[in-house]
């Protein structure tokens, strides 16, 4: 029966990526069994159906013997990851988890008022007064974590009330507020009110809902910059980009919960790279609408430059439809107009030529440089007016540079914007991935053409 089992589940855990998410296993009655979370999706799975690790755990044991059917969902950040685990325990209440109750094990994020009349955010093992709740979360380090990641763009009071009051007979802030993660409450009486509003911002937030706290800070971006206060306006662009990312998979708790991705779902990768360049981009606004049949008709574009000093310079693109790569719609050019090594001006010739044949070979939704803001700009000054959304990734430390469609501009500086997502992230890894092919496309049509020359 556990060998069957194992079997049954090894070919579910195979289609499951490498990302970071939440999965469930459910028995043949469709009952959640158990819940769980992981930073490698499909190495944690795979640890499930080995017979050497299970012969040492009776009870994982006995929960790979009861299961039928794995479940996950794809996230990007530790917050998803553990708001969406908890939510799930708490609906299913699944027999293989450690009970709620279980103080040992499970923690709580705390929103209290104190005597002084500000707000405050902790942990807790149990809910021992009045205040908000959420949770209980499996990770006590994780809530940690989520916590010290949400101070960064809505800074907030922790302190316990003798701390509050021994740095307001000082006078000064502790070194939270010197760093820019507590308004200091304690010293300057505007910044009460500045904690309070962040602290109902990460309510919002735990309670799933984000559009409203977007544009919360949509309203405050707008309305600095009409006050000619473009420091201010810019911070909160910077929060907007952060909060974005933050959430940019997260639905709202229903929505998440009905949600969850099983096994078959495909294009979750190229989403969550369309939900972040939908910031930039408004027409990418469309295809979160009506993701499952649009994901896999959505064309990205990888351009890229390849050459052996002056002799050998080809330009090629290839196409990622979907998830997958369309080898028909890949392309080489032999550059004609530069003699001498010029990536930038070999890009140009290559786009100059591409334009010509979108009435015959198509318009791609996405193109991709390869290369940092100059090969950008180089390819801009092609294809801007097209209004194709164009992005290029650097190398050197797969930094995403863009010049955005939407006017999110508030002041005289560069239009064009730089993005850094951890290199495990699967948003950056299609970009990665695309990079990859077509420099190896491009170099085998150099390889060819070299070969082709040598005299024999």
């Amino acid at each position: 029966m556990l060998i069957e089992k194992i079997e049954l589940l090894k070919k579910q855990i195979e289609k499951v990526p490498q990302t970071p998410g939440v999965y469930s296993f459910y028995n043949e009655f469709g009952k959640v069994l158990y819940v769980g979370k992981a930073n490698k999706l499909k190495s944690r799975l795979r640890s499930y159906v080995d017979l050497s690790v299970l012969d040492k755990y009776p009870k994982t044991k006995k929960l790979v013997s009861s299961a039928n059917k794995i479940k996950f969902y794809e996230v990007s950040t530790e917050v998803e990851a553990l708001v969406l685990e908890a939510n799930l325990i708490k609906q299913y209440q699944p027999a293989y988890n450690k009970n709620l109750k279980d103080d040992k094990f499970y923690k709580f994020i705390k929103i209290t008022k104190s005597k002084n009349g500000t707000y405050k955010i902790e942990t807790s093992r149990k809910k021992d007064q009045k205040g908000s709740y959420f949770g209980p979360y499996p990770d006590g380090n994780a809530v940690n974590t989520v916590l010290r990641d949400i101070r960064k763009l809505f800074p907030y009071r922790n302190c316990s009330d003798n701390k509050f009051g021994t740095y307001h007979k000082l006078g000064r802030s502790c070194l939270y507020g010197k760093l820019g993660l507590c308004p200091a409450p304690c010293v300057d009486p505007s910044a009460i009110k500045v904690n309070e509003l962040n602290i109902l911002k990460i309510k919002e937030f735990l309670n799933g809902s984000y559009q409203k706290v977007i544009k919360d800070l949509q309203k405050e971006m707008l309305r600095s910059s009409s006050d000619l206060d473009f420091e201010k306006a810019a911070k909160y662009r910077d929060s907007l980009n952060t909060y974005k990312y933050l959430s940019q998979s997260y639905k709202s708790g229903e929505e998440l919960l009905e949600g969850i991705g099983d096994l078959e779902k495909a294009g979750s990768n190229l989403l969550k790279l369309i939900k972040i360049l939908s910031f930039y981009f408004p027409t990418y606004d469309l295809y979160l609408k009506d993701s499952v049949k649009k994901l896999k008709k959505f064309k990205i574009e990888f351009y890229d430059i390849s050459n052996l000093a002056d002799s050998y310079i080809v330009g090629s693109f290839i196409t990622l439809e979907g998830e997958d790569f369309n080898k028909s719609l890949y392309r080489r050019f032999r550059i004609k107009h530069q003699s001498k090594q010029n990536d930038f001006g070999a890009m140009e010739e290559i786009l100059k030529r591409r334009v010509r044949h979108f009435s015959d070979w198509g318009k791609p939704d996405l193109i991709v440089i390869d290369g940092g803001k100059g090969q950008l700009s180089k390819a801009l000054n092609i294809v801007e007016k097209h209004k194709i959304p164009t992005i290029s990734l650097a190398k050197k430390d797969e930094t995403i540079f863009l010049k955005p469609l939407r006017s999110l501009d508030v002041s005289s500086r560069s239009n064009y914007r730089s993005i850094e997502l951890p290199k495990s992230d699967p948003a950056l890894q299609i970009l990665i991935k695309g990079r990859n092919e077509v420099h190896r496309f491009g170099l085998s049509y150099n390889r060819k053409l070299r070969s082709s020359s040598i005299k024999v």
